[in-house]
């Protein structure tokens, strides 16, 4: 019941959000899931991404990372980014997640409905959509 509370207030402070514009962008089948271009960071640095329909988070690994998981494009390292900022602790986005703590920034643990979970530092950060 606390993790559908949270999830709402996340997706109400989302949706409260000012925004410039709708987003668009393909999509195209892969191997049992959905990918999509995109770029992150300030300047953009392109990656295919899966779209993850199961949840309201989206996340890649980012250096310096610890345990990190082989994958064939670069790790993103926000240390590259004029865009990147870490969430501050007293950030409403952070009281909203299902399970955070605060020492270095926002850290979050996220457990998805099979079990498996990511965790890290929530941060903000520019994407850029293909059309």
């Amino acid at each position: 019941m606390r993790r559908g509370r949270k999830r709402m207030e996340r997706l109400s402070l989302m949706a409260s959000a000012e925004s410039d514009s709708s987003v668009e962008s393909p999509v195209h089948a892969g191997n049992g899931e959905f990918l999509m271009q995109l770029a992150i960071g300030t300047p953009p640095s392109s990656y295919n991404a899966i779209m993850d329909t199961g949840s309201d988070l989206i996340w890649t690994q980012c250096k310096p990372c610890k345990q990190c998981f082989d994958q064939s494009t670069p790790i993103f390292d926000p240390k590259k980014s004029s865009s990147f900022s870490n969430l501050p602790c007293s950030s409403t986005l952070c009281d909203a997640l299902p399970s955070s703590t605060c020492s270095d920034g926002c850290e979050y643990l996220y457990t998805y409905g099979d079990y498996s979970s990511t965790q890290g530092v929530m941060a903000t950060e520019t994407f850029t959509f293909d059309k």
